[in-house]
């Protein structure tokens, strides 16, 4: 595991300059970053299809309670303008969020009881080739906590990674930072500290150039 950190200010006010999400953000950085990796491995992918969990539960009472979720597959573009980047990506995921919630879960739910059933699951998720990685988001409090009078510092988001996906991402906001889990197979990824520096350059390029609409922000 590595940990990348951000300031979460500085993306909210790039994300809201062009129409988007701190979520939006941060994928248009992980394509961008694994772009990179994978350059610099001498290989070239421009595009990545990143599984991202949504809530589909809109609230909750005492008659109706445990999780509805889902997952939205979102194909996001490693190279090209940045702005432009996340202009079309923040399109694509609120088109995605108008289809009818829940229904990756309805339909991915009896497939994968399926394939338990017959004992082909683990075969299917070694073998898959829907998603490239997958990133998950979690706000966190806005304000520091404390523990039995200890001010909590940070947070640190825990994942995992399952199948053939061989890197994927934890993101938690906590008290004005933002807190990137980086979880890898150290046999196919050794070069994850690698990967983290590249995601925090990406994310600190993003902040500083796209915090307005017209472009990069001016020196100084």
């Amino acid at each position: 595991m590595a940990v990348a950190q951000a300031g979460l200010h500085d993306l909210k006010a790039a994300a809201r300059a062009h129409g988007a999400t701190v979520n939006d953000v941060i994928l248009t950085a992980v394509a961008a970053s694994l772009y990179r990796l994978l350059q610099a491995r001498g290989e070239t992918h421009e595009r990545f299809v990143i599984s991202v969990p949504f809530s589909a539960r809109r609230h909750a009472d005492a008659g109706e309670l445990g999780n509805r979720s889902g997952v939205i597959p979102v194909a996001v573009a490693a190279v090209g303008d940045d702005a432009a980047r996340l202009r079309s990506l923040a399109a694509a995921t609120a088109a995605a969020k108008q289809k009818p919630p829940g229904a990756s879960t309805a339909l991915l739910g009896p497939l994968f009881r399926l394939l338990v059933r017959v004992r082909v699951y683990r075969r299917f998720i070694d073998h898959q080739r829907l998603v490239h990685t997958f990133v998950t988001n979690v706000r966190g409090p806005e304000r520091p906590l404390a523990l039995f009078g200890w001010p909590v510092t940070g947070m640190i988001p825990l994942g995992a990674i399952t199948g053939n996906v061989t890197v994927a991402f934890a993101v938690l906001s906590y008290a004005g930072t933002l807190v990137v889990s980086l979880i890898a197979d150290p046999e196919t990824c050794p070069d994850l500290r690698e990967l983290r520096d590249v995601l925090e350059d990406e994310l600190e390029t993003m902040t500083r150039q796209l915090a307005t609409p017209e472009g990069p922000a001016p020196a100084g």
